[in-house]
């Protein structure tokens, strides 16, 4: 090998004759040695795939790092889009990037979220604002109809299912249309909202009253031990209207109620069986003496309610 490379690269071998008073004496045979040659080209070539294999390593090292950091946040970009598409879960964030165009990216997709975020709770608001307004009264806050005979059904699937009694009472306010008449009506809805208050204040935790329309109330007492509790608490609630009630313009009024009675299953099996019973027991509660309670079935208001004018 080192002679081809010498016969291949380096000069030819060079002859001089040896010479002494005109006649030659000899020769000088230069040739060149390819070994020290070929130890600087296997040097070089060495060195030529060294250099190019760390240049290989360091540029697939540096391609890769550059890849995580283009990659990882575009895959952390889709994770989050796919999270809002499919899961509705705006509240998930892009974390930051070290590539400033990819953070841009992330910060507008961010903002894009936190706008859609507070869209959409602001609609979460608005629709329970609107189911709030479609199931309950206005002006007292209390359930209306719709509500409590829902939640009526409810109860008296429970108690046939579990063999309990659910007693309604139907509430009526006695003398209400004078009030308005004498008053004003700003007066007549703070009557209103005096009687919501106070008969919740007399009622238990599960129990629900519910503001039927004008000045007629109904209350779902769910379960019900005995017909008596019923009567207690209707009791509770006709003495609670002993207090005056303040009207705008710093006057006063004293108001009663009339009660009906009526309980499941002994006066109806219905939600509307049972209010027909109760409301008829509140008109003959009110025929008989008014600020009093009578249940549906008895001969005369209960002994124990006295009359509250």
């Amino acid at each position: 090998l080192e002679m081809q490379i010498t016969r291949a690269i380096l000069e030819k071998p060079v002859s001089l004759p040896i010479e002494h008073q005109d006649r030659e004496i000899g020769r000088v045979l230069l040739i060149g040695h390819g070994g020290s040659l070929m130890r600087f080209l296997l040097s070089g070539l060495a060195g030529i795939v060294l250099c190019t294999a760390i240049s290989a390593w360091v540029a697939l090292y540096l391609a890769r790092r550059q890849l995580r950091a283009i990659i990882g946040p575009l895959h952390s970009l889709a994770a989050v889009a796919h999270a809002a598409r499919s899961e509705r879960a705006l509240d998930r964030r892009v974390p930051p990037a070290q590539i400033a165009e990819l953070d841009n990216l992330g910060n507008d997709f961010n903002a894009l979220l936190g706008e859609l975020e507070s869209w959409q709770t602001h609609l979460q608001n608005e629709n329970e604002t609107l189911a709030h307004q479609a199931t309950h009264d206005s002006l007292t806050g209390l359930p209306n109809r719709a509500f409590f005979e829902g939640r009526l059904m409810r109860a008296l699937r429970n108690g046939k299912k579990h063999d309990e009694r659910v007693a309604v009472l139907f509430l009526d306010s006695d003398r209400f249309k004078g009030i308005n008449d004498n008053f004003g009506h700003a007066s007549g809805d703070a009557v209103l909202v005096a009687i919501a208050n106070r008969v919740r204040a007399q009622l238990r935790e599960d129990d629900l009253v519910a503001r039927l329309g004008g000045d007629e109330f109904a209350v779902l007492l769910a379960p019900l031990h005995t017909v008596e509790d019923a009567e207690h608490i209707a009791d509770k609630i006709l003495a609670s209207m002993d207090m005056p009630i303040t009207l705008p313009g710093d006057s006063s009024v004293v108001t009663s109620l009339s009660i009906g009675i009526a309980v499941y299953p002994d006066h109806g099996a219905t939600p509307g069986a049972l209010l027909n019973a109760a409301d008829a027991a509140m008109y003959q509660a009110k025929r008989l003496s008014r600020g009093a309670q009578f249940t549906a079935g008895s001969e005369r208001p209960v002994d124990s309610v006295h009359t509250r004018s």
